[in-house]
């Protein structure tokens, strides 16, 4: 908060497309200890009047915003004894375990800090009956053969 104001994004519960944006004016400096939670406050304009007092709704904090940062889908992630790993497809279809170090969770994404780089193709499904050399196919994510939402991208 001390670089500028933090924006903050509510929606209703029953309609996700009605998103308002509004700014963080308030943060309190004690954690509820029965429920692990923070008190926080944030201002909205309001102009389309889709937020009313008292509505539940999902809130939304962005505390920062990494422009190149590394994106898997949740899925690709495994828990192993020496920490999370993916399984990498390398040219020949074949696959390797690989060591990871995660970031932040961004809606059904993995941030990515170390042990790929963009453009390598990750499994997202299948891997409990996976080894490392064991031969995959590559579907794209409707289920053909092509492509897939395995590849690492960029954050926009």
């Amino acid at each position: 908060m001390a670089e500028g104001r933090l924006p903050v994004f509510a929606t209703r519960q029953d309609d996700e497309s009605a998103k308002e944006t509004g700014v963080l004016t308030f943060t309190d400096n004690a954690v509820d200890a029965a429920t692990g939670t923070i008190r926080m406050k944030g201002t909205f304009q309001n102009p389309n009047r889709q937020l009313w007092p008292g509505e539940f709704v999902r809130v939304v904090v962005r505390l920062t915003t990494d422009k190149n940062a590394l994106m898997v889908p949740n899925q690709a992630v495994q828990a192993g004894q020496d920490g999370p790993f993916v399984f990498v497809v390398r040219p020949d279809r074949t696959v390797e375990s690989r060591p990871v170090v995660t970031g932040a969770r961004v809606d059904q994404e993995l941030v990515i800090e170390k042990g790929l780089q963009a453009g390598e193709t990750v499994v997202t499904e299948g891997q409990l009956r996976l080894a490392p050399g064991g031969r995959v196919m590559v579907r794209d994510g409707r289920g053909s053969p092509g492509g897939g939402p395995g590849r690492p991208r960029r954050a926009k």
